[in-house]
């Protein structure tokens, strides 16, 4: 049974104009993680950047909250490469480490509650002990390579206001998709006569797979090393090496290699563009491609997965690298392990 007008297709002449103008080229600049949640679910997509609804938040105050952790653990490794850097060896990572934690954290206990204070001071116990682990990881990260990686750009920011690196731009034909990001880290690592950079993404809790991301199901970092390309090295004076999450809770770096990159950039390019014009079709079907997603998912009290799942739809999907003819209302099959690079 096809998807229809009440399972996420709009079909409104009106709505479909206001659409394409409002995700075209000259109103809107997307963000990788915009597409990425597009792939994972179309009526996701919609809730979120169509409706703007505000999903409703049921958090507990004893409850941790994992985006401000993110932001805090970001902040603290930030710090402590910085410092890493301009220390030059002259001072030992341990001493640096604590140095940085001090300096985000310490600002964080002033004006609060005493319930505030006490869950402030477990979530600050809880992020030292992240750290501390990353501190065992970059060191294991360093010894993999002959010529250590060196870490060149943190939060490279692109496209939004204040950046230091304006929108970046795909084109197929005469089209144009115009795009932002802030990259958590960029590193360089000199091998040969042109080095070669490494894009980095942080993740606190669980990261894609490899194959996610060779299969470009999950767009970010291939986007963000076209950027990294076109922005910052735009006169060759790098090349890239690989892309890669490093999980801090779990064994940190792990490289992906996107073999023939200038293939993969083309099919990557065509795959942004079949995401950009499918939206802008007003095709928002609920095909969710992650099983029990109406467990946690923000947007489930306006979600019809159930009906969806039961009457056992199916739409095109949008076309990729490895993709099957339709999309339907049940997950996609969990993709297997991919083959990791060596640095």
């Amino acid at each position: 049974m096809p998807f229809g007008s009440y399972d996420g297709l709009l079909e409104d002449a009106d709505a479909l104009g206001r659409l394409a103008k409002e995700f075209g080229p000259a109103e809107h600049t997307f963000s990788p993680s915009q597409l990425e949640t597009y792939l994972l679910c179309p009526f996701q997509f919609f809730s979120r950047h169509v409706l703007h609804l505000e999903p409703i938040i049921e958090r507990h105050e004893l409850d941790e909250d994992y985006t401000e952790r993110g932001s805090r653990l970001h902040d603290i490794l930030e710090e402590f490469e910085r410092r890493r850097i301009e220390a030059a060896g002259a001072v030992a990572d341990d001493r640096l480490l604590v140095e940085a934690v001090d300096k985000v954290l310490a600002h964080e206990l002033n004006d609060l509650s005493e319930l505030e204070l006490g869950l402030r001071e477990i979530e600050q116990a809880q992020t030292r002990r992240v750290i501390e682990q990353y501190a065992r990881q970059r060191s294991d990260y360093e010894s993999k390579s002959e010529t250590p990686p060196i870490p060149r750009h943190f939060e490279l920011n692109f496209g939004e206001p204040g950046a230091e690196h304006p929108e970046f731009e795909l084109a197929l034909g005469a089209e144009v998709v115009r795009l932002k990001g802030r990259i958590d880290r960029v590193d360089v690592v000199e091998t040969g006569p042109v080095p070669q950079f490494r894009v980095i993404d942080y993740k606190s809790g669980h990261a894609p797979s490899g194959k996610d991301v060779t299969e470009q199901r999950m767009l970010q970092l291939p986007l963000y090393a076209m950027a990294v390309e076109r922005l910052v090295y735009q006169n060759g004076g790098a090349a890239l090496l690989d892309v890669g999450y490093w999980g801090l809770k779990d064994k940190g770096f792990k490289p992906i290699l996107l073999e023939q990159w200038a293939e993969f950039r083309e099919a990557l390019i065509e795959r942004v563009f079949a995401v950009v014009k499918r939206l802008q079709s007003g095709t928002f079907p609920v095909a969710p491609q992650k099983d029990g997603c109406e467990s946690y998912c923000e947007y489930r009290s306006v979600c019809r997965i159930r009906q969806v799942r039961n009457a056992d739809k199916a739409i095109e999907v949008v076309p990729g690298p490895s993709t099957d003819k339709t999309l339907s209302g049940r997950p996609a099959k969990k993709p297997g392990r991919s083959k990791a690079g060596r640095s």
